[in-house]
């Protein structure tokens, strides 16, 4: 397994994007920290929260099935570092996630107006049973 986090700016705040490659495929995740972190606050975080990030679903892609050398590893991470900039397959699925969190967002937010209109049917029509009934 393979994860990769990357900081960097987005207007008004600094984001962490963390991108997991294992068996299961591709999955990324976003974390807005606000005020620019420091690399000890960074190093921190990974520790400590890097389990409940919430990743993405995994989309099917590359795997690693070899081991790396270790300073090949080093190396890697020190280009990466170099790099600041994020894959776009990252932003691809983040993009993913966030349109499917909308459609769910869409379709509990419909069912809510529908159940309300339903409500207030059913008190109207009691509203009127009442009149009927007489004093």
């Amino acid at each position: 397994m393979e994860v990769r986090f990357t900081v960097l700016f987005e207007e008004p705040f600094w984001v962490g994007i963390a991108e997991r490659t294992d068996e299961a495929g591709y999955a990324v995740a976003r974390h807005v920290f606000g005020a620019e972190p420091t690399e000890p606050e960074i190093y921190q975080f990974v520790l400590r929260h890097e389990s409940a990030l919430a990743f993405s679903a995994p989309l099917p892609g590359e795997t690693r099935t070899r081991e790396v050398n270790f300073k090949r590893q080093q190396r890697e991470a020190r280009q990466a570092m170099a790099q600041t900039a994020v894959s776009s397959k990252a932003h691809e699925a983040m993009r993913l996630e966030l349109e499917a969190h909308k459609q769910a967002k869409l379709e509990i937010s419909k069912a809510d107006r529908e159940a309300e209109k339903a409500r207030r049917f059913q008190q109207a029509q009691e509203r009127k049973k009442e009149k009927r009934r007489g004093h």
